[in-house]
């Protein structure tokens, strides 16, 4: 009996070790699954947050709470079209809350950003 158990407690041991070992080796896998671009996530964020500012049944106050936080998300934008594409759509809802200084503020950048990389179009808005 002894050496039964003796036999059975090594195969366990060696179960639990090949099992650590998968463990460890999966973990330390260079191309994890949950690898994601951050500059998309941003932009992803931005454009949330601007389509929470033009819901129509919150107040005015979140809907320029929401309206900053697009602004902000969209300022770490790497890519200056999607950078000003979104920088048009949140000045136009400024305007349509009615929010001078902050429209002032964002459609000024808009417009020079627009000069900057060649946008007629974003100049013309």
């Amino acid at each position: 009996m002894s050496i039964y158990l003796t036999y059975l407690f090594k195969h366990i041991l060696i179960s639990i070790l090949i099992v650590l070992v998968l463990i460890i080796i999966i973990s330390c896998n260079t191309n994890p699954i949950d690898k994601f671009d951050v500059n998309q996530v941003k932009m992803d964020s931005a454009l949330i947050f601007l389509k929470k500012a033009k819901n129509k049944n919150l107040d005015l106050k979140k809907r320029k709470e929401f309206l900053i936080k697009s602004y902000l998300f969209n300022k770490d934008q790497k890519n200056d079209s999607i950078k000003n594409s979104n920088l048009l759509k949140i000045a136009l809802q400024t305007y349509n809350l009615k929010d001078t200084i902050f429209f002032k503020k964002v459609n000024r950048e808009a417009q020079d950003l627009s000069d900057k990389i060649g946008d007629i179009l974003g100049l013309a808005e």
